[in-house]
């Protein structure tokens, strides 16, 4: 391994994690979350906010007026982050993907590139998994399988796109809501666009119930918020209750939120506590399935099954410990041997009685046995490659190879011991630097992790991957450490 192990280990898990997001396949929710508002109403801005870490700045929309939405913009779950171009002219459309893109396209490349009404982006963030995935049967249509579904941040009622303002309700909202977001800036609430566009919140179709309305309020001064959260609290009730009554609806499935921010005034710490916020506010909090990896892992194919291995390499490493231990008893190679025993016999006799007494010693019958199993090398598509072939594999040769060298030395040695040698001399001379790296690699921070792993045979597959990534990371911090400090080397965590 090199001097430096965790730079390997961080990129082959972050290869691990991504090939296992690659297994998960989700169809597409025909229901989603639209964001909605007038132009300049801080829609991208709160887009931008919840993404903030997650996706690289050019793949997002930008606030300006040369990055202004024409299309709208589907958010979800995807297995990297990537932004493309759908066609996909309506919710429950199957979208088909024409293009990728490096950039987010501006306002005059979305005009002469791309169709509204027919074309779509959408930009796929892995670390949105956690709140974009429907359990099966929570979509409208009770599908057996999870679905992921999008916020979708739809272009300005007001900014000069001619068929959604002929046709609002329909191009704006959508039929199949999970939630509804409502965006608009605390110097316009007053204005009779405002005041069309809330009513046309309120009156938004809904795929579940009970439903969420959730009402932003953006560069809202903190001195004013609690006045104008109370007062649009009010204001938007009251629409709410004359729109549910006219469908005699259920005020009781509806749940209406108003929060009021200033995202530019925001810290960082604020802008977590709001995203965590807005999650849970339109009933999205963190789906916590902790049985996904386990249904993935449990699916593997026969071949990629590995903890047999790790059960038959920390096997192999206690036994290398215990023979270990016999190969210089009581600080001799030859404990039980003196030359008196050997007086009189031949040079082959010499060391055939040598290598018996040896073998006797170290507890086997007719030869050294090889203690770990043969290299297995893992198929180039399993989730664990990169980390088998980068890591577990040159560090099990690590511990492997001292001790096959010392055995190896061992042997020549003994077949060689001249006629008049002090035994025990000449062996220390020959073998003890052999025996010295050998008990460092059978005692190191990476064989004290194999022998952990046959602990572990009656866990979970799932759990038993987890252990060993985990005390990868701890071993390759470990190994760090004592490369970069003068302090003699110790074995173990």
């Amino acid at each position: 391994m090199p001097a430096s192990t965790s730079p390997i280990l961080s990129r082959t898990i972050a290869e691990f994690c991504l090939k296992m997001q690659e297994a998960r396949t989700y169809g597409d929710a025909v229901a989603s979350i639209r964001i909605v508002g007038e132009f300049s109403a801080g829609k991208t801005m709160l887009v931008r906010t919840l993404l903030e870490g997650l996706a690289e700045p050019g793949l997002l929309p930008h606030s300006a007026m040369e990055r202004e939405t024409f299309l709208p913009l589907e958010v979800t779950y995807g297995p990297r982050v990537r932004l493309t171009v759908l066609e996909r002219p309506t919710d429950d459309s199957p979208s088909r993907e024409i293009a990728e893109l490096c950039a987010f396209p501006n306002r005059q490349e979305q005009l002469t590139r791309f169709q509204r009404g027919t074309h779509r982006l959408r930009l796929e963030v892995p670390g949105l998994e956690s709140r974009v995935i429907l359990p099966p049967g929570e979509d409208y249509l009770d599908s057996e399988e999870p679905l992921r579904f999008s916020l979708v941040d739809m272009p300005g009622w007001n900014s000069g796109e001619s068929r959604m303002e002929e046709n609002p309700q329909e191009d704006l909202m959508g039929e199949w809501n999970l939630a509804a977001v409502y965006v608009a800036n605390a110097c316009r609430l007053d204005s009779a666009l405002n005041q069309e566009l809330l009513e046309r919140f309120c009156d938004a179709s809904f795929s579940s119930f009970p439903a969420v309305l959730y009402y932003l309020i953006t560069s809202c001064p903190s001195v004013d918020r609690e006045r104008i959260v109370a007062r649009e609290q009010k204001r938007a009730r009251e629409l709410l209750t004359r729109v549910l009554s006219s469908k005699n609806m259920d005020e009781g499935d509806f749940v209406l939120v108003v929060e009021a921010v200033d995202f530019e005034a925001m810290s960082s710490a604020e802008k977590e506590l709001f995203r965590e916020n807005f999650w849970c506010g339109i009933n999205r909090p963190p789906r916590r399935d902790g049985n996904i990896w386990e249904r993935l892992i449990c699916e593997w194919p026969p071949e990629w099954e590995v903890n047999g291995y790790f059960s038959e390499v920390g096997t192999a490493v206690e036994r290398a410990r215990a023979t270990l231990i016999k190969v210089k008893r009581d600080g001799r190679y030859l404990a039980r041997l003196n030359r008196t025993m050997l007086l009189e016999l031949s040079p082959e006799e010499r060391a055939k009685k040598v290598m018996k007494t040896w073998l006797e010693q170290l507890g086997v019958a007719d030869a050294v046995p090889a203690f770990f199993p043969a290299t297995r090398p893992l198929p180039s598509g399993h989730p664990l490659s990169a980390w088998w072939s980068n890591y577990f594999e040159p560090s099990l040769r690590e511990i492997r190879t001292p001790l096959e060298t010392l055995l190896e030395e061992a042997a020549r040695a003994i077949s060689l011991i001249p006629e008049e040698a002090d035994i025990e001399s000449y062996l220390s001379g020959c073998l003890d630097g052999f025996l010295v790296r050998a008990e460092e690699a059978l005692y190191s921070s990476f064989a004290s992790l194999c022998s952990n792993l046959t602990a572990l045979s009656k866990h979970s597959p799932t759990e038993i991957i987890a252990t060993a990534l985990t005390l990868s990371v701890m071993d390759g911090k470990y190994r760090d450490y004592l490369s970069q400090t003068s302090l003699p080397k110790q074995t173990g965590f």
